[in-house]
């Protein structure tokens, strides 16, 4: 469909099937395609919501304040789509997103799914430093030099606890891949360039040590799933049993990091009986 306009760029959104809404928020460097499974397995009963986040897919990033604030393009989106209420879904990097939209915006939530992700680990200061810019600018250079591709393969992530076993199974490989080529190069590299900049000081509480502080205020149903070979992200259903009682753990045998994935099927399943879940409490 059309792109959907915010403040100040269009963000590429896909959608399927109809239902109880459903937006699902990619991780970094992924886009649209990682959800593929999801639009195809759960558009029977929801209507599926997957924009591309700013930098990546189908959505620029401009290089500004205002592209922090990426729990107000969820909202504006379900604005433009005239949508009042959704489940927010989160894997890696969204999760903190769907997190923040919970606390800054409880009236729009219905509940949250969290997968494989957490609320952030570590602040950055407000005011960028010179180091900062510096580091950013060559994030930037080295990922237009070498591709995407070539650029996440040397990242930390590429050989994490959780990425690595999934990336060595050649099909799942070849997806990622595909999905990595699906980003546009020249926004991906702005979007790194924002470690370069500084955050509005409005913004304070998007903060992860904040954003972790809050998290009792988030009153609506949760539902944390991450697979049992994602070592990182194991511990962060500690953390959510201390702060939020409410929330359903599940530890998926044997899934990796990109468990909506290689656990497509268990994954969607558990997502439909959330949903229909929250939907009832309305």
């Amino acid at each position: 469909m059309p792109a959907i306009p915010v403040d100040d760029i269009a963000i590429n959104i896909e959608t399927a099937g109809a239902g109880t809404p459903l937006v699902l928020l990619h991780g970094s460097f992924m886009n649209t395609l990682m959800w593929e499974p999801q639009l195809e397995g759960l558009a029977d009963d929801f209507q599926v919501i997957v924009p591309d986040m700013r930098g990546h897919g189908g959505t620029p990033c401009p290089v500004t304040g205002r592209s922090f604030n990426r729990p107000r393009d969820v909202i504006q989106i379900l604005d433009r789509l005239n949508i009042e209420r959704a489940v927010i879904g989160g894997f890696s990097m969204g999760g903190p997103i769907a997190i923040q939209v919970a606390l800054d915006y409880p009236q729009r939530c219905l509940g949250i799914v969290l997968l494989a992700t957490g609320p952030g680990a570590g602040d950055r200061p407000l005011q960028a430093t010179q180091e900062m810019c510096a580091v950013a600018e060559a994030k930037a250079q080295r990922l237009l030099e070498l591709g995407v591709v070539e650029y996440f393969r040397e990242t930390p992530i590429c050989d994490a606890p959780g990425v690595k076993e999934f990336l060595e199974n050649p099909e799942h490989r070849r997806f990622f891949e595909d999905i990595l080529k699906a980003n546009n190069p020249a926004w991906l590299a702005d979007w790194l360039r924002l470690g370069g900049c500084d955050v509005p000081p409005e913004l304070v509480n998007h903060l992860p040590f904040r954003r972790s502080r809050r998290l009792p205020e988030i009153k609506m149903p949760v539902l944390f799933m991450v697979g049992s070979l994602d070592v990182p992200f194991l511990p962060v259903a500690g953390l959510l049993r201390s702060k939020l009682p409410q929330t359903a753990i599940e530890v998926v045998e044997g899934a990796s990091h990109m468990l909506n994935i290689d656990s497509a099927e268990k994954i969607n399943r558990r997502i439909l009986q959330f949903g229909q879940e929250c939907a009832a409490r309305q």
